[in-house]
């Protein structure tokens, strides 16, 4: 018997509604109370100043989404009032890959900083969630989308003249890595799928290798999505149960996160950044083999609500200051209304949204 394969477009008015709903967030007045880090940062000047000539400067933020506060562009102005080399962004531009043209239109203000994103799930899947059950309903609705949505990032984001890159090649995932200056910059993919998949960790080996090889030595900086597993903030990040992967995905994401872990630690990496979780937090140097790690994800998206124990839920960018001798990580707080979230995690009420209005062709 013959098999009718049928692909249905989600409809923008579709894709615009539901995200209404989901965004809810509410703006507070600055939120300069809350749990500070085990060891506190740098204070930073009021006004922004350029860093030293012996330094090298870069931003790192990650999670716009529905900016509601307009964090994104403060941002961008103060990289470039602080005179950044590049900024890396650690994904979740806008809260569906439909709206990623408007975050290009946002970094327009950057320019000439070169920009380095990260790929996250709002570019993959057109609301964002993480979940299994949902990401086999928009492969049932359109078997190419999340494909799609992934060539359709790199086209807009990967081809900038300013920020060149070395592309990992590997299929329907984005991972790639950039000499910036005074750092060799290693952005991951880890929301293509339940991991990053031995074919980039494969990569990830050779780059690494190459990069600790070359005659020109720079501090390795590595960027994801989601945080590594087991990170002692929160389980949002790899292998999270909440997730609903199959047993079999979430033991591949856990296993993936191990094995980076040891050739960060191999390799000598100086840095890991993450966002994905919409808060600030340094980790443990315990439970990330002794390498400086943040979570970052506090460029506009609704904040964590409650905040998590040693985290603190405000708007802000990290500043990376690199020079010869080492690198020095400061956040820089965004001092205006804030947005936090009302309930549960955003990619948790759209599953529910679904399971309550499930569509039918």
């Amino acid at each position: 018997m013959a098999t009718l394969n049928v692909a249905f477009h989600v409809p923008e008015w579709v894709v615009v509604g539901l995200a209404a709903v989901v965004a809810g967030s509410c703006s507070v007045p600055p939120r300069n109370a809350g749990v500070l880090p085990a060891q506190p940062s740098a204070v930073v000047p009021a006004q922004p100043t350029c860093p030293p000539a012996d330094t090298t400067r870069y931003i790192i933020g990650g999670d716009s989404r529905n900016d509601s506060a307009h964090v994104a562009p403060w941002a961008f102005t103060e990289a470039k009032a602080r005179c950044a080399a590049a900024f890396f962004f650690l994904g979740d531009m806008e809260l569906t890959p439909k709206w990623d043209a408007t975050f290009q239109q946002k970094i327009e203000a950057l320019k000439p900083v070169p920009f380095y994103p990260t790929i996250g799930n709002h570019e993959v899947v057109i609301f964002g969630t993480q979940t299994n059950v949902a990401r086999q309903s928009e492969r049932w609705l359109d078997p190419d989308q999340i494909d799609e949505n992934i060539a359709h990032f790199s086209e807009r984001f990967l081809q900038a003249p300013n920020a060149p890159l070395s592309r990992a090649r590997l299929r329907a995932q984005v991972a790639y890595s950039a000499n910036v200056q005074a750092v060799h910059w290693i952005s991951l993919d880890n929301v293509s799928q339940a991991g990053f998949g031995r074919e980039q960790l494969a990569w990830l080996e050779a780059d690494l290798k190459a990069a600790t090889n070359d005659p020109v030595k720079r501090w390795i900086v590595i960027g994801m999505h989601n945080a590594l597993y087991d990170n002692g903030i929160t389980s949002h990040a790899m292998g999270d149960p909440k997730e609903h992967n199959a047993p079999s995905e979430q033991a591949a994401a856990i296993r993936d996160s191990k094995r980076a872990l040891d050739l960060f630690k191999k390799y000598r990496v100086a840095l890991i950044v993450a966002s994905h979780e919409h808060l600030y937090a340094k980790l443990d140097p315990l439970k990330s083999a002794g390498i400086p790690s943040y979570i970052t994800g506090g460029m506009g998206a609704p904040l964590k609500s409650p905040e998590l124990p040693n985290t603190k839920a405000q708007h802000h960018i990290l500043q990376l200051d690199v020079t010869s001798a080492g690198l020095t990580v400061t956040p820089i707080w965004f001092d205006a209304p804030q947005s936090v979230s009302t309930g549960d995690d955003d990619d948790d009420k759209v599953l529910r949204l679904r399971s309550r209005h499930p569509r039918t062709p």
